[in-house]
């Protein structure tokens, strides 16, 4: 239904005159019209009748009885509402003095006798809608008052000179202060001095160009910085009407959110993306004068064991002490330059400097061997201190890249030849670095390749008991044969896949193939031994573990108890509440466990006695020393008398000579494996034995 097509409210008039004639035809006429007359005969019962019957409008006679006209209005005009109400009063008398005194006592206009009963009903419909309108108006200008009220900001009305000439919302002062001081005339008076000298330039401005103008200042309002915005609006008849806000808080939203994309939160350095941004402008500088910029990469030696070890909150320790470190150290060369000092964390363990002013290669070195030594004192890491040393590449501009991407590029490569020649050294970039370096992503894309198109193979290296040599299983060990390099060892391309981020996904297919193996032997009728798999601290560390194991074995319907899950010490100490509950539920799943590489990680004995494994494997740089080295020899004792204490057996790895296996004898251990009695063999070769 239209709006305008909904009944209307009948609209209510008091009539109050004392002749009974003009009130009949007054009724007829105006209820005639549709309206809804109420009578009075007297000034009184009209004023009660206002209070009863909240008439919109009121018909008042001067001369009547008792209370007359002037004085009945002047009664309705102090009643609730009074002030708004429309009164016309009806006179016979025309001479002016009435009808001022109708107006002195309130009368809104007047009709006088005798009445056109027509044009009645339209001047009362006339001052109804002027009423009206009056109403809309009054409710708009309140409104308008409660907005002003509720702003924030303070609004003024200044002339061309930024005089003062109305004060809109604020009362006349900032946001944020008390009330205005009557005296003040001009906005400049309660600005900043700064801020103040500019005004007049700017309220020229903006009146010339007859667009908005903003001006942006600063003050301490009780101790804290305030940002305030003056906005100036030109007005057509030269006036200028000026918005002050408070945009403290957005400036410093926006700070936030520059800090949040900029810097990095662990180390409060900037980020790359700061980096990037700040390195590009230095080297255009220096592009225009000749000057050389130098560029160290600092890569932390060993983050990863750490991590891994000893956790994360260590590692972001070690992070932040590092960050620190080259603060001081780089505070010294540029001092009383903290906030723009030319460092930024770059991601995980790297770090970058570059040094604008350096006139050559040498005075970089120097640097970085200062850095580099900055490392050497120990990390303290809550309890322990750890050794976290640095690798530092360095190369120069324009020499080494004439951008930044090539420049870091070469002065990583630079410093993982730091590493790769031992580590804790300084390197300059040479071009024939970015050929180890493509070298290196040519073969991690080759491994990627060979996983995913299952060209990797699972060799199988036998484990036979230490007392009569039977053969009890074996161990699952990657091969990978490259088509043009051969066969390349694991400890290469393992430690590829784990710096390259996919070691889960080759943990997941060894398992997943030696599975599908036991399900060949068993259709072939092969006797049936266990197998071990070996799994990264990335894969078992991980709540889906469990169910990615048990789905292998499930999909190739291989009993459980013939999958033993072998992980090193540093995998299971890196959270220990999850190993513990990872380890609980493969052991309650039927699968043997197993640690690997016993004695070589950072695990306390503590930890051994509450994890839920079955077997120790002693680590093959102990077996290799023995029987001619008493250390050797000592460790080996020990590791086998505490295994069995807790009644778990072990197994010896390496083993390469008849005197290592009589040592084991005479000791007890359990198991052997090396190349006294097998290599690790093709599946075949191994399924023959079988």
């Amino acid at each position: 239904m239209l709006l305008n097509s909904l009944p209307q409210p009948v609209r209510r008039l008091l009539l109050a005159d004392d002749d009974a004639s003009t009130c009949l035809l007054a009724h007829s006429a105006l209820s005639g019209a549709g309206f809804q007359v109420f009578l009075a005969t007297n000034g009184e019962e009209a004023v009660e009748s206002v209070l009863r019957d909240r008439p919109q409008m009121v018909l008042l006679d001067l001369e009547m009885p008792g209370v007359d006209g002037y004085e009945a209005c002047r009664r309705m005009r102090c009643l609730p509402g009074g002030v708004e109400l429309p009164i016309v009063v009806v006179t016979s008398l025309d001479d002016p003095g009435s009808i001022e005194r109708a107006y002195a006592a309130g009368a809104t206009d007047f009709v006088t006798k005798p009445i056109n009963w027509v044009l009645l009903v339209h001047r009362v419909r006339y001052v109804l809608r002027a009423a009206d309108s009056a109403a809309a108006l009054r409710a708009a200008e309140s409104r308008n008052q409660a907005l002003l009220r509720a702003m924030p900001d303070s609004l003024f009305l200044l002339d061309g000179a930024g005089r003062i000439q109305a004060c809109a919302a604020g009362g006349g002062a900032l946001p944020g202060d008390s009330p205005g001081q009557e005296s003040l005339t001009t906005l400049a008076a309660l600005l900043p001095p700064e801020a103040a000298l500019a005004l007049p330039t700017l309220c020229a401005q903006a009146l010339a160009s007859r667009m908005a103008t903003t001006l942006e200042c600063q003050r301490l309002q009780h101790g804290v910085t305030q940002v305030l915005e003056v906005r100036l609006l030109p007005n057509e008849d030269g006036t200028l009407l000026a918005v002050v806000r408070d945009v403290s808080e957005q400036k410093f939203a926006e700070q936030r959110i520059r800090r949040l994309a900029y810097y990095d939160n662990l180390t409060d350095l900037p980020n790359r993306e700061w980096m990037e941004m700040r390195l590009t402008s230095e080297l255009l500088a220096a592009g225009k004068v000749g000057r050389r910029v130098a560029v160290l990469f600092i890569d932390l030696d060993q983050f990863r064991r750490v991590n891994d070890t000893l956790g994360q909150l260590a590692g972001d320790a070690v992070l932040i002490e590092a960050a620190d470190r080259l603060r001081r150290c780089l505070a010294n060369v540029h001092p009383g330059v903290e906030d723009e000092l030319p460092l930024a964390r770059l991601g995980a363990d790297e770090f970058l400097i570059w040094l604008p002013l350096m006139d050559s290669p040498g005075s970089a070195v120097e640097m970085a061997d200062l850095i580099r030594q900055t490392f050497e004192p120990l990390f303290p890491c809550g309890p322990v201190e750890v050794k976290a040393t640095a690798s530092i590449g360095v190369a120069c501009y324009p020499a080494d890249g004439q951008d930044v991407p090539k420049l870091l590029r070469n002065a990583d490569a630079a410093s993982q030849q730091a590493k790769a020649a031992g580590r804790n050294r300084v390197v300059v970039y040479r071009a024939e670095m970015n050929n180890r370096a493509l070298e290196r992503l040519s073969l991690e894309a080759d491994l990627r390749r060979a996983v995913a198109s299952n060209s990797l193979e699972v060799y199988y290296q036998p484990k036979y008991r230490v007392d009569d040599l039977g053969l009890v299983g074996a161990e699952a060990l990657l091969r990978w044969n490259h088509p043009r390099l051969g066969f390349i060892p694991p400890n290469e391309f393992i430690g590829l896949a784990e710096a390259a981020g996919f070691i889960v996904d080759i943990d997941r297919w060894v398992v997943k193939r030696v599975c599908e193996d036991i399900s060949v032997w068993r259709a072939a009728g092969k006797r049936l031994l266990p197998v071990a798999v070996n799994l990264s601290a990335h894969e078992f560390l991980n709540q889906a573990v469990v169910s990615m194991i048990t789905d292998a074995a499930a999909q190739a319907e291989v009993p459980h108890g013939l999958l033993e899950l072998e992980l090193t010490e540093n995998a299971l100490v890196h959270d220990a509440t999850l190993a513990r509950e990872l380890l609980t539920q493969l052991r309650d799943a039927g699968f043997t466990l197993a640690i690997d590489d016993f004695g070589t990680g950072y695990s306390s004995l503590q930890y051994l006695r509450s994890f839920p494994v079955h077997t120790l494997k002693i680590d093959r740089s102990f077996v290799r020393g023995a029987p001619d080295e008493r250390e050797a020899c000592a460790l080996i004792r020990a590791v086998i008398q505490f295994a069995h204490s807790l009644d778990l057996s072990v197994v010896a790895e390496g083993v390469e000579n008849y005197r290592q296996l009589d040592l084991l004898r005479a000791e007890g251990c359990d198991y052997l494996q090396g190349y006294l009695m097998d290599p690790a063999l093709p599946v075949a070769t191994y399924a023959a034995m079988l």
